[in-house]
């Protein structure tokens, strides 16, 4: 089917958004006055937010409007761009990337806000206070160079989220080989033989990677429940975060032996 553009709509986009630019400019010079200058002194804590959300603002719109200038295709998932960077020579994809970048980082900004406002204004003793953590570990500034980071409402959000990501990732990738074992079980254009080459192929690729992943998600999402609840022991996240340390060993030890060709190699060569 064809999707054309007419030359009138392409000026339109272009227009409307160098008229955008002029406006939002201003605007953005405007709220960051008002943000840094004019913000009460018991919203202290929000300007600091509110600076960083409308510095992505800045750089959204300045990306978008000048050094981007994407003209979308839709419903097809294409485009072209006739912005500065792009004329320069830089790829499109790449500056794609980035817009959607600054707009996910932007949304992260506004709900990291929005978490700071929530712990700022409920009770220490309400169940969804997110408390300090009680443990004593100054002992480690001796061991070397060292890290400590904040029990904030960001990182408990990033973990949460993280945690969904990788459940939701590890689901789908399960159902995709599932669907293609079914499409194989079901399949009538093909002899048995040929689907039985499939099948064993699919079986040997599961093992490959899904196995792996299931041996990386494992620890890293029990490690990142303990960090969030601080309800599970030391003696129970040491040897999982060993299991993370030690998964590229295991990942290279599983596609080495569970692939035919791999594993007749090496024992030829021994």
């Amino acid at each position: 089917m064809e999707l054309f553009l007419p030359l009138e709509k392409q000026e339109l986009i272009i227009a409307c958004q160098r008229i955008s630019f002029v406006f939002t400019s201003v605007l953005n010079v405007l709220s960051l006055y008002c943000i840094l200058t004019k913000t009460a002194a018991n919203q202290s804590g929000v300007r600091a937010y509110l600076l960083f959300i409308q510095i992505l603002i800045v750089l959204t719109s300045v990306h978008n409007d000048v050094l981007f200038c994407s003209i979308p295709a839709f419903p097809a998932i294409a485009g072209f761009c006739l912005g500065w960077l792009c004329m320069i020579g830089l790829p499109p994809h790449s500056l794609e990337g980035v817009f959607i970048f600054l707009m996910a980082l932007t949304c992260v900004a506004i709900m990291s806000c929005t978490l700071y406002r929530h712990q700022s204004i409920i009770p220490d003793t309400n169940p969804l206070r997110v408390s300090k953590s009680p443990y004593n570990i100054s002992w480690i500034a001796g061991c070397g160079p060292f890290y400590i980071h904040r029990r904030t409402t960001g990182l408990l959000f990033a973990i949460y989220m993280s945690k969904t990501y990788l459940f939701i990732f590890t689901a789908v990738v399960l159902l995709l080989f599932w669907h293609m074992l079914f499409v194989l079980k079901n399949a009538t254009n093909q002899s048995p033989s040929s689907v039985n080459i499939v099948r064993q192929s699919l079986i040997v690729l599961f093992i490959q990677i899904e196995v792996p992943l299931i041996m990386m998600m494992t620890p890293g999402c029990l490690l990142m429940t303990s960090i969030a609840c601080e309800c599970i022991p030391c003696k129970v996240t040491l040897p999982a975060y060993a299991a993370l340390v030690l998964h590229p060993l295991s990942h290279n030890i599983i596609l080495l032996t569970a692939t035919p060709g791999y594993r007749r190699f090496i024992f030829r060569t021994l």
